[in-house]
């Protein structure tokens, strides 16, 4: 009886079952499995395993369950998994710089038309405040009274101050653009002098004059 089943071993080599090759390292940590052999079966089976998974042992089961498993191939996914994260986020962070960037920039631009667009680099530029308060000026002294009101003098004293009022603010305006807007000709004035019509005057009847 054992003749036979030793003939009918023999007749069914090792290869052709279903045999799981499985491998650890020397801390006895798998580092392979598969149904299919690592190295060749031919010759001594120790010296090969030793020539590719150094300080390593392999075993061999027969077992219809066995799935696929590689160390090194795993590794290597995991290094191709992290530089391809990588990638991403370096993209997601250039992509959110570049986004940053031009908000700032369109802030930046924002911020120069409500101060008036000037520029610190160019102390030749007017800025638009100085250009209201020349527009502004220019209007007082091309405004010409009645000759025939008989209170035309007080109405050009209240012009004139006006006048006198603009040309401080545009002389402070001027001297902050040519000091690069900075120092004490740019500290916080009072609000612009708002257009204000001619004052009508009439006498209070005790000597003074009512203007409105």
């Amino acid at each position: 009886m054992k003749t036979l089943l030793m003939a009918t071993f023999l007749l069914f080599p090792l290869a052709a079952q279903a045999m799981c090759y499985t491998v650890y390292d020397a801390s006895d940590k798998m580092i392979y499995r598969s149904a299919t052999s690592p190295v060749s079966l031919k010759g001594s089976l120790r010296d090969a395993v030793q020539e590719r998974f150094p300080g390593g042992a392999m075993t061999i089961t027969n077992d219809y369950s066995c799935p696929s498993y590689d160390r090194a191939a795993a590794e290597a996914q995991e290094r191709a998994n992290a530089a391809e994260a990588k990638r991403r986020n370096a993209e997601r962070g250039e992509a959110t710089r570049v986004t940053a960037e031009q908000e700032r920039m369109a802030s930046t631009q924002q911020a120069k038309a409500a101060s008036g667009s000037r520029n610190p680099a160019d102390p030749n530029q007017k800025s638009d405040r100085e250009a209201r308060l020349e527009r502004r000026l220019s209007e007082l002294k091309n405004t010409s009274s009645d000759p025939n009101d008989k209170y035309a003098g007080e109405k050009k004293h209240s012009q004139n101050l006006q006048m006198m009022a603009v040309e401080s603010e545009l002389g402070r305006a001027e001297a902050c653009r040519k000091a690069g807007y900075k120092g004490p000709a740019c500290a916080p004035t009072p609000a612009e002098p708002a257009p204000q019509r001619p004052m009508n005057c009439m006498p209070n009847g005790i000597g003074g004059m009512n203007c409105f």
